[in-house]
């Protein structure tokens, strides 16, 4: 379901009905991203195909700021271009080693973790999920180390 523009269109159509549904209950529907949604067709990204294609009332974003500057977009710009639908961040670091890019504790990696804070808190973001992947130490440890780094980064 996202090999092509129309795929995503399509998608947006199916996310939009469900949201519809959802919000007539009460509740909201958000969709987080991964890579992929940045691909391209015809200069605009999946991520936009879906975004311009549903209505901010029935499909939500939960960015996913690793993924989205992994793509070379700026997740300070996706927060101000879709302010009214970002209700969460997904906030992780980024190390980069050769061609690899993994994720690693907050404040440990090279991604600007305050800028996309800030920018979450000005436009009202209800969640700032921290999320990590790949672990060189004991998780737990990594754990403690993000709890530290993000009160940080929230008290400036």
């Amino acid at each position: 379901m996202r090999t092509t523009a129309e795929d995503y269109q399509r998608t947006a159509a199916w996310l939009n009905d469900i949201g519809k549904q959802l919000h007539a209950k009460g509740f909201s529907l958000g969709y987080h991203n991964h890579d992929f949604e940045f691909t391209k067709f015809d200069g605009k990204t999946g991520f936009d195909i879906l975004f311009e294609n549903t209505d901010a009332n029935h499909l939500k974003i939960e960015l996913d700021c690793f993924w989205a500057a992994y793509t070379g977009n700026n997740p300070v710009d996706i927060i101000e271009n879709y302010a009214d639908r970002c209700v969460s961040l997904h906030v992780k670091d980024m190390k980069v080693g050769g061609d690899q890019h993994i994720s690693t504790e907050l404040g440990t990696g090279t991604l600007p973790l305050a800028d996309y804070i800030q920018q979450g808190k000005k436009h009202s973001v209800r969640w700032f999920v921290v999320e990590q992947e790949h672990f060189t130490k004991d998780p737990v440890e990594s754990a403690a180390q993000n709890a530290t780094a993000i009160r940080a980064i929230f008290e400036k």
